[in-house]
């Protein structure tokens, strides 16, 4: 079971690599190998088939001359990590920056950096450093990883006094294409542009883009005069960016009701579900539980509301299930309660939060749920590594930009 990452060291003109089994924690394994099929390329001569690697090898050494850069698993044809050690990341940028290495190939760098980071083989400094050579990037397919990746971290420190240039900085980061999308549908738009659209409007909306958060709120404000003005693939987002931030929260909840209540289509209800608990009010995201509870939502949708609300307010949605959760036992299903309890939880990021939903579940049917909890769990304290071993080191990272 597993993968290996392989690990690359480069003297002069040999490239060696070793491997050893992937664990998300960072933990060490040995132990465990595999038959790796080698490919690899360089500006010198493209790519190279090595052949297979075999378990019982050690390691495996590779002559790429002279080349700036080597990029091993060329068009990913292995399953496996690779890391690099720092010197090599940077310079991978330049071929990445230049468009040099296909897709396929960019979109896995990207990947792999911060799957490292998160498990603590690579400084996070490192892969947020990387991520600047994406900037003028064409491919949704490459921004849809790079914007999972950065959520990540925008959830994780938005706490810190810093976080601000850290927002400046994804606005900048996103800036040059955002300027080559547009907020409606164009008759040159491919099947996967509306999904680019909404990605990029999101990051920088999580970004606290003024432009972005002002346009969303205009057309949100548009929409409750002319309904139809709103395009189906920008309800989400707009919805949401304008619940965060307008200054009218009840007129906009109501509002937001009266879609649900009026729609005929369950997607454009979804929408209204997962906006309605974004609001900063703890007073609304009460209110938008108890309503939801109340019969207002069918029981397959009823996680959307809280996991809404625990979007910004995993502390309101957690303690909503604590304190009904006999209630929630006797209406739902276990596994429509455990889907309620892994959307409330996943946005704690502590080992004491973790421990605190142990215990109360200790006694508690769970046999249904357990093991989406036990991934919640995990991430959980994942992400409670990260934010110790990453938090000072970033802090003084963003000092520098």
């Amino acid at each position: 079971m597993g993968f290996p990452v392989v690990t690359v060291t480069k003297d002069g003109s040999i490239v060696t690599l070793e491997q050893q089994r992937f664990l998300a924690n960072g933990s060490s394994d040995a132990v465990s190998k595999w038959d790796v099929p080698i490919t690899f390329t360089t500006p010198t001569n493209g790519v190279q088939n090595a052949g297979i690697w075999t378990a019982s090898q050690p390691s495996i050494a590779l002559d790429v001359g002279a080349a700036p850069w080597v990029k091993v698993n060329a068009a990913q044809t292995g399953f496996y990590l690779v890391n690099y050690p720092s010197e090599l990341w940077t310079a991978l940028k330049a071929p990445v920056a230049a468009l040099a290495l296909d897709t396929v190939d960019r979109v896995s760098l990207l990947h792999s950096i911060f799957v490292l980071a998160r498990a603590g083989l690579v400084l996070t400094t490192d892969a947020l450093q990387f991520s600047q050579a994406y900037a003028n990037e064409p491919e949704y397919l490459v921004w849809k990883e790079l914007s999972e990746n950065l959520a990540v971290y925008l959830r994780l420190f938005k706490h810190e006094s810093w976080f601000p240039s850290f927002q400046a900085y994804i606005q900048q980061l996103y800036a040059a294409v955002m300027s080559q999308l547009t907020w409606d549908a164009r008759p040159t738009d491919q099947d996967l542009t509306s999904n680019f659209r909404r990605d990029v409007i999101a990051m920088l909306a999580a970004a606290n883009d003024p432009a972005v958060v002002a346009e969303a709120s205009a057309r949100f404000h548009a929409a409750v005069a002319a309904p139809a003005s709103l395009s189906a693939d920008l309800r989400s987002i707009v919805y949401s960016i304008h619940v965060r931030k307008t200054s009218e929260p009840d007129a906009a909840f109501a509002h937001l009701l009266n879609v649900y209540e009026t729609s005929d289509f369950i997607e454009e209800k979804l929408h209204v579900l997962g906006a309605l608990g974004r609001f900063p009010s703890v007073q609304l995201k009460t209110r938008a539980l108890e309503w939801a509870v109340a019969g207002g939502v069918r029981s397959q949708d009823i996680h959307s509301v809280f996991g809404s609300v625990a979007a910004d307010g995993c502390t309101v949605a957690w303690e909503y299930v604590q304190a009904k959760w006999d209630a929630l036992s006797a209406q739902y299903s276990q596994i429509v309660v455990g889907r309620i309890l892994c959307v409330s939880i996943a946005n704690f990021q502590t080992e004491q939060a973790a421990a605190a939903v142990e215990a109360f579940l200790v006694g508690r049917p769970q046999g249904a749920f357990a093991r989406p909890l036990a991934s919640v769990l995990e991430n959980i304290r994942t992400g409670a590594a990260m934010y110790a071993r990453d938090v000072t080191p970033l802090a003084a990272w963003i000092q520098t930009l």
